[in-house]
């Protein structure tokens, strides 16, 4: 990436070191520095969001929290929090990534998603939390993404609560 011409290096003169010539350099090259960045997306940018605790419908796609990102290359990833209620029983979590609220999928590749299938978890579980694969996404124009969780469970109510974070590249 060119950057424009560079104005040369100030050099000691037979004089001596003249220190307005080696300011006004750095501030010249500063100003170019600062001027590529506002131009281009920041390289390594975070962008994140943190939900509160959402209560979840037994088998029903719930979207966890939203992040608006702008155009670019970004990898996003989350971590959800399942929060039992004191006598709920719980077997299937599914929680991922998706550029559709309430829909898994969406997003290139098939690895947007992770289903935590066990037999079920017993009365009085504690919380339970679990990362996110990583999803890298390429927007052409901004755009959002979605923590989105479904989970199947009987007796008590489950809520959940996310993170979402997407890095700039």
């Amino acid at each position: 990436m060119a950057i424009g011409p560079v104005d040369p290096v100030p050099r000691l003169t037979p004089e001596g070191f003249n220190a307005y010539s080696w300011q006004r350099w750095f501030l010249s090259m500063q100003q170019k520095v600062n001027s590529l960045i506002t131009a281009n997306s920041v390289v390594g940018t975070f962008e994140e969001i943190t939900s509160s605790s959402t209560a979840l419908v037994s088998g029903t796609i719930a979207n966890i929290c939203t992040l608006s990102l702008g155009a670019g290359e970004w990898d996003v990833e989350g971590t959800v929090q399942f929060i039992p209620g004191p006598s709920c029983q719980y077997s299937d979590l599914i929680f991922g990534v998706s550029q559709v609220p309430t829909a898994f999928g969406a997003v290139p590749g098939s690895r947007s998603r992770i289903r935590q299938s066990t037999n079920t978890i017993g009365v009085a579980q504690s919380n339970q939390e679990f990362p996110t694969p990583t999803v890298r996404l390429n927007l052409a124009v901004a755009g959002q993404v979605h923590l989105v969780v479904q989970a199947a469970f009987t007796t008590d109510t489950l809520s959940v609560a996310g993170y979402l974070r997407a890095r700039s590249f």
